[in-house]
């Protein structure tokens, strides 16, 4: 993954962005979330729902990384988990991401009088759900996911083909991978500038992997 994306770039050339700290605290959030999702703690709940804030306050986007959290959810009220205590679990999860994001909203406060005003919100015309910019991403010349990383083309065949073996895997990854894609692809700021391939998608590397 590290020499097939663009991780390795924004990892050793262009370090000045929060990239690799995304990597870092994903692969950390993503390997405990799996080794945890058949038994899972009180405090394992806590301590994922500290990650995901501390990934939302890294990068606004990674926000999304906390539906693995609400999936899982899902998955144990459907394993006969007492509904009530799945739900305590994800207050719980809560509590510690609110606690981890905290700071950015104090920062925002400080910067801009009000937590409406990031400049991801701001950036020319924001955002556009109904006018996503998929091909863009995918295919263009300049930062094209599969244009720069032929071989994620792989990864996403790959994908697929664990639907059948891990449904729950499939459905989890395939979800936050979706919204990020949507996300960054309603964005009219998608292309970031200057910068090397889709480097506002280098948080979902992990789950090319």
């Amino acid at each position: 993954t590290l020499f097939a994306t663009n991780l390795f770039y924004y990892s050793s050339i262009d370090v000045i962005n929060s990239h690799p700290l995304s990597f870092f605290l994903i692969s950390i959030f993503m390997y405990l979330w799996w080794k945890t999702q058949k038994k899972r703690s009180s405090q394992m709940w806590f301590f994922l729902g500290i990650l995901s804030g501390l990934l939302a306050l890294n990068r606004t986007q990674d926000v999304t990384f906390i539906t693995f959290l609400l999936i899982d959810a899902y998955f144990f009220i459907q394993n006969k988990e007492k509904t009530i205590a799945v739900i305590k679990k994800i207050i719980l999860s809560g509590i510690g991401f609110c606690l981890a994001f905290i700071p950015q909203i104090f920062t925002w406060l400080i910067m801009y009088d009000t937590v409406w005003k990031s400049p991801y919100l701001s950036y020319k015309g924001a955002f556009d759900v109904f006018h996503p910019h998929i091909l863009e991403i995918i295919f263009d010349k300049n930062r094209g996911l599969l244009f720069f990383s032929p071989l994620i083309l792989v990864s996403l065949t790959g994908l697929f083909f664990l639907k059948k073996e891990n449904g729950r895997l499939f459905w989890s990854l395939f979800i936050v991978f979706f919204l990020q894609f949507y996300t960054i692809a309603s964005w009219d700021g998608w292309h970031q500038g200057e910068s090397y391939g889709i480097r506002m998608l280098i948080s979902v590397t992990p789950i090319f992997s």
